[in-house]
């Protein structure tokens, strides 16, 4: 029965698709302004490692 349930387990979590799962978390404005802010700071911290700022 173990089995039978974690292979249940499985197949559902294997059904989850990433994709999906980023379009669900960045699809609201919280999500938006969360990947604006991860953007910038990317840029940010680039620039510095090249000394531009």
């Amino acid at each position: 029965m173990k089995d039978g349930k974690a292979d249940d387990v499985g197949e559902s979590e294997a059904q989850m698709d990433p994709r999906r799962l980023l379009v669900s978390i960045f699809w609201n404005p919280i999500g938006i302004q969360f990947a604006i802010a991860i953007i910038a700071v990317s840029i940010g911290f680039i620039l510095k490692q090249l000394s531009i700022i």
